[in-house]
């Protein structure tokens, strides 16, 4: 089946989008990536570099993904219609640098965030920032496509099958009971001010991750975010996340992190108890900003060593990026 009107473009003119895949313990997790899709083959190519691996173990055991467009920043695009993909993923074995599909993904990245060539530029940051370049292919059937017009979750949205469905791989889990102690807690709350908004992750009642984008209220007595309950989407009670990211018009000044928890019916919507914060970049300065590459450098080693695979050379001159 074809894709409703416009949706193509408005999906292709994001710079981001939200990008939720099951982790081990069944917890829909959210990650800010950069979406290319290719409409000859009706996908979405995504990669990751190899010092990030988790989303790759998460898709390599359970193929359900949903992709969320709801953040147009860079896009060009005003105020366009929020969308939720629905879909399978699958993984391509080989660790890539500069091939095939790959250079269409480092053209877009090049185009939508300029000041990610730094990490190309100079003879120590590619040193540094090889593992970068490392990639692992992440090719998304698109199965059902949600939208919403204007933009506005408390609205019943629009929905249209695109192909089959795949079965889910497992039931929705029980949801954790673990909570926050006073520290996470009051970092959470420190670090959820600097966002307007956020994106919930959990599942739907057909067991497939699903991504909604709206503004939380913090219910500091019962350390829970009271969540506006989508109208049209109904949300299974289980383990979730809340992802809150931003990023400027040309994709730098990133800023993340994300709480793991539980989503259950609420008075007045949804309730999600978090019971552990993941950190991520722009909010604990240079040094955290450093430690979190350093940290993926190493990663990136232990990955190649793991699997008897030597350090691939990256072909700097096939990304054209400046020397």
């Amino acid at each position: 089946m074809t894709w409703p009107d416009g949706l193509v473009d408005v999906v292709s003119a994001h710079l981001s989008c939200e990008v939720a895949t099951i982790a081990r313990d069944g917890t829909p997790i959210a990650w800010p990536m950069v979406p290319l899709y290719l409409p000859e083959r009706d996908e979405f190519l995504l990669t990751t570099s190899i010092g990030f691996p988790a989303k790759i173990a998460h898709l390599e055991r359970d193929a359900r993904v949903s992709l969320l467009f709801s953040d147009p920043t860079g896009s060009g695009s005003g105020a366009p219609p929020v969308v939720l993909v629905q879909g399978s993923a699958t993984v391509e074995p080989e660790v890539q640098t500069a091939t095939g599909d790959l250079l269409a993904h480092w053209a877009r990245v090049h185009a939508v965030q300029p000041m990610s060539r730094l990490f190309s530029s100079t003879p120590p940051t590619r040193w540094f920032m090889d593992f970068y370049y490392m990639r692992r292919l992440i090719r998304v059937r698109p199965e059902t496509v949600t939208w919403w017009p204007d933009r506005d979750t408390a609205h019943a949205p629009r929905r249209r099958q695109l192909a089959p469905v795949a079965p889910a791989a497992a039931p929705v889990p029980a949801p954790t009971h673990a909570t926050v102690g006073d520290a996470e807690w009051t970092d959470l709350v420190r670090n959820l001010a600097r966002f307007p908004d956020a994106v919930l992750n959990a599942y739907d009642d057909d067991g497939r991750p699903v991504g909604l984008r709206a503004s939380p209220r913090v219910d500091h007595a019962a350390r829970v975010l009271h969540w506006p309950g989508p109208a049209g989407v109904d949300v299974a009670a289980g383990p979730a996340s809340v992802l809150w990211h931003s990023h400027d018009e040309t994709m730098w000044s990133l800023r993340s992190f994300a709480a793991r928890g539980a989503i259950a019916p609420g008075d007045d919507g949804l309730v999600f108890t978090p019971g552990g914060v993941l950190p991520g970049l722009g909010l604990s300065g240079p040094l955290g900003d450093g430690k979190v590459f350093l940290d993926a450098r190493r990663r990136a080693g232990r990955y190649l060593s793991r699997r008897g695979l030597p350090r691939p050379r990256i072909p700097w001159d096939r990304l054209r990026v400046p020397t």
